[in-house]
């Protein structure tokens, strides 16, 4: 018996096979394969509120949880900023300049500029000098923490921004021309002034496909360039690609929209600033709640949202900055249930090698956000379900409606996390299985697909032995 969850204590006791020798074998042999050749497994599972150790295995080794780390932001986001808060963007207007400002909306969309746009022609405006954005509720430092380890150009790579939109991110498509040696067919969605295209590629009659994206910026534009050659016979290329600049790029495409609308804007290029305090509000528009933002965070995990969130979480600090809003989120969880545990956090999403966390540490985190109504509502209705949807939607079918969870993949790590409901209530409180189970490999790629058959073996055999 583990009792309940004592932040002053270290609990569940570590594991000893002969409370259980029977699941200890059959996890054993489910371990013994080539996919985890070389990887490190750290195992832990409860149940609550009963207080049974089920199993683990190293639950106090820290290791990296990928997408897991979102539990952490989304928590933090909740309890922080409040799950019924909405963000504000406005624009305003000063005498011959209009002014769009930003307060860091995760959900702010291209038919939200219009809709601004829209207004603004509707209340009487014709024309402006110009259009001066105002994203001075973030520092100038857009990319968050770790994610320069890799240069890559690809959308989950994305850029933070206080007046940022479309989750920072475009979509490329590339097809063939119609006749060999003609320059590939390149389209972006959305169109904006902010692009320019520079295509080199070209079309050729032989299967070899290389086809290269490149992304560079100016001060104030994104310069794409497409190389390399594409089959005429290859099928289209569909690319998700990050903003460099997202603040840049949606004053810019709300440019676009304003001249739409019937607004003559003098100059071409908006100029960054701040929205004087004499300002007249021109229209203005707000985002989803708080716990709408952190659901799709969530079920999805994307990435652009965990890491808008986390910097809009550190309040003391003007402008919000990385380090400030960190020592927010790491103060809130030590407070809730990670008092007295070493880990690390380093941003908000779980990309690339940034965080450590024990398979302990996740699962008491995840039964003291449950213990409170609010947060674990949000969470529950946020969290991915077996067989049902979100990146569970496919996995576990015989759990299907009972599994809720989070799971995280990159080359080295895979994750999961969450717990397992009883087919029926007993009493008030629901009780559930709670686990963790963490794969990772110091060298070479772990096979996300097979890691996960591995894992899903792992929930099942759990699941069994505490009679879910």
């Amino acid at each position: 018996d583990i009792g309940l969850p004592d932040k002053r204590e270290t609990w569940p006791p570590l594991y000893e096979p002969e409370r259980n020798r029977k699941l200890h074998k059959t996890i054993r042999s489910i371990l013994d394969t080539r996919v985890l050749r070389n990887a490190e497994v750290s195992i832990l599972a409860v149940t609550y509120p009963e207080g049974r150790l089920v199993y683990a295995i190293q639950p106090d080794k820290l290791m990296n949880p990928a997408s897991v780390s979102k539990v952490f932001t989304a928590v933090g986001a909740l309890e922080l900023l409040g799950s019924k808060t909405r963000i504000t963007t406005s624009l305003y207007r000063q005498g011959e300049d209009l002014y769009i400002k930003g307060n860091g909306a995760t959900d702010l969309a291209l038919a939200d500029l219009k809709q601004l746009a829209n207004e603004a022609a509707q209340s009487g405006i014709v024309s402006a000098r110009r259009l001066v954005f105002d994203a001075s509720l973030f520092d100038k430092d857009a990319l968050p923490p770790h994610f320069d380890e890799k240069p890559e150009i690809s959308g989950y790579r994305s850029s933070t921004g206080a007046l940022a939109s479309n989750l920072a991110r475009f979509i490329m498509r590339i097809s063939p021309s119609a006749s060999i040696g003609g320059t590939v067919l390149a389209t972006l969605e959305p169109e904006s002034d902010y692009f320019m295209i520079d295509n080199l590629a070209t079309t050729i009659e032989t299967d070899e496909n290389s086809i290269e994206v490149g992304i560079d910026s100016t001060e104030d534009r994104a310069v794409i360039t497409i190389s390399g050659e594409m089959p005429a016979s290859a099928k289209e290329r569909v690319l998700s690609v990050r903003i460099p600049h997202p603040d840049i790029f949606t004053a810019r495409t709300l440019l676009d929209e304003l001249v739409l609308a019937g607004i003559e804007v003098a100059e071409e290029k908006p100029i960054p600033g701040t929205v004087p305090a004499n300002a007249e509000l021109v229209a203005s528009l707000k985002s989803s709640r708080i716990r709408g933002q952190v659901a799709s965070m969530l079920r999805y995990s994307i990435n652009f949202i965990a890491e808008q969130l986390l910097k809009l979480m550190g309040p003391e600090c003007t402008p919000r900055t990385w380090q400030c809003s960190l020592k927010s989120l790491k103060k809130f969880c030590r407070r809730i249930a990670l008092d007295n545990t070493e880990f690390q956090l380093e941003n908000g999403s779980g990309l690339y090698d940034a965080n450590r966390f024990s398979t302990r540490q996740i699962v008491r985190f995840l039964i003291e956000s449950m213990n409170r109504r609010d947060t674990a509502r949000r969470l529950k209705k946020g969290f991915a379900v077996a067989g049902k949807r979100g990146t569970l939607k496919g996995r576990l079918e015989r759990l299907k409606g009972r599994l809720f969870g989070k799971t995280g993949t990159l080359n080295k790590v895979i994750a999961i996390s969450g717990f397992v409901e009883r087919n029926h209530r007993r009493g008030k409180r629901e009780p559930r299985l709670y686990f963790s189970i963490m794969f990772n490999k110091a060298s070479g790629r772990l096979r996300s697909r097979k890691s996960r058959a591995v894992q899903d073996k792992i929930i099942k055999a759990l699941v069994q032995a505490a009679g879910y």
